[in-house]
């Protein structure tokens, strides 16, 4: 602050950056890069110009550190803003389900079900970080638990989720907004504005929701007739959601509800809230009374153990399930089937006059049981 009681760009010679910082104190269960913006703009500062202030050369805004924060920053940034680093860790996804850095191996699956935000430079591409409009409008702080992909609804006030501006439509970019990020930094429309809109999918989404919350809060989950760590868990979750994907639309009848063909192929994290809540609704069905509605729906649609790959990090109780599915639906090819393939496939590349002649003649010959012999 200058003389004159403005807040401007530059510091007065000689004035101490960690003196002159001030704490603010992070809300339940804040996020840490909106908790850096509300920083700045209590100080008067864009969020590019504080924590370039704070930690020259280290790339913030063009990262996604909620879910990626190094150590050394993480201990930077508490340093900065007058916080335990415990207390920085704590506003991190990884912290959320449990981990103590990104660089845990299990924090790989995890990330599978983090809604991606598309970073490109400092903007967001994709619709990833959700928020509650009546929270927000209570208390400017965007809570972790927004990002992941199977909360949807607001557990207190009952309201699905948005992603983006009700005005223009527009990401949500906290880091981008001027002065107030509960507005949009692109059109300045409050966030919390508009029509906030009910519907009678709450409840069923607010159970999916639930049933999905105890991948990050219980230690052992109740799966069938026993209980089996998180961990294990997630990782069949993981894998058996891929399966139900690529089989769904070759058996649509099993479902009770239509998902676009573009889920089949897209991540979770990369999809809307509508295919995510869908595509999680299966997945408890599958898993639930496990393993009876998983062997039906695999039998039901075909699955065979070729589908589920060479299962290296699968939990072994699962493997288990999987080796009980046919290896195959068609036995594998003869050594004479595929001389004759191979013989068919030379003729074919070789061309000439008399391609379509030999061709016909082995063709008839495997017709009728001959060929080879």
């Amino acid at each position: 602050m200058d003389t004159r009681g403005r807040v401007g760009r530059d510091i007065p010679p000689g004035v101490d950056q960690n003196q002159w910082q001030f704490r603010i104190v992070p809300a339940n269960d804040e996020l840490l890069s909106t908790y850096l913006v509300r920083r700045a703009h209590c100080q008067g500062l864009s969020p590019h110009r504080f924590m370039e202030r704070g930690l020259p050369g280290v790339q913030i805004w063009n990262r996604d550190i909620d879910s990626s924060l190094s150590a050394p920053v993480s201990a930077r940034i508490a340093q900065y803003c007058n916080l335990a680093e415990q207390d920085v860790k704590a506003m991190t996804l990884y912290d959320l389900v449990g981990f103590d850095s990104p660089a845990s191996p299990d924090w790989l699956l995890y990330q599978s079900w983090i809604n991606a935000v598309g970073i490109y430079h400092r903007l967001r591409r994709r619709f990833g970080l959700q928020y509650c409009p009546l929270c927000l409008q209570a208390q400017p702080v965007f809570q972790r638990a927004w990002r992941l992909a199977f909360v949807f609804c607001c557990p207190e006030h009952g309201v699905f989720l948005r992603n983006c501006c009700p005005s223009c439509g527009t990401a949500v970019m906290p880091h981008r907004a001027r002065i107030d990020m509960t507005r949009c930094w692109k059109c300045g429309a409050l966030l919390s504005g508009g029509t906030v809109v009910e519907s009678t999918a709450v409840p069923v989404a607010l159970e999916t929701q639930r049933l999905m919350m105890r991948c990050i809060e219980d230690d052992e989950i109740s799966l069938g007739s026993t209980n089996v760590a998180r961990s294990e868990y997630l990782c069949a979750a993981v894998t058996v959601l891929r399966v139900v994907k690529e089989h769904m639309h070759s058996h649509p009848s099993l479902w009770s509800f239509d998902v676009p063909i573009d889920a089949v192929h897209a991540q979770v994290k990369f999809l809307g809230m509508p295919e995510r809540l869908s595509l999680f609704t299966m997945l408890l069905e599958v898993m639930d009374d496990w393993p009876a509605n998983f062997l039906h729906f695999s039998s039901v649609a075909g699955i065979t153990q070729i589908a589920f790959g060479r299962r290296r990090n699968v939990p072994q109780w699962m493997n288990e399930v999987v080796a009980q599915l046919p290896a195959r639906l068609r036995s594998r090819t003869g050594a004479m089937e595929a001389n004759f393939v191979r013989y068919v496939r030379r003729l074919e590349n070789e061309g000439g006059t008399k391609c379509r002649a030999l061709r016909a003649q082995a063709l008839m010959l495997a017709a009728k049981g001959k060929y080879g012999n």
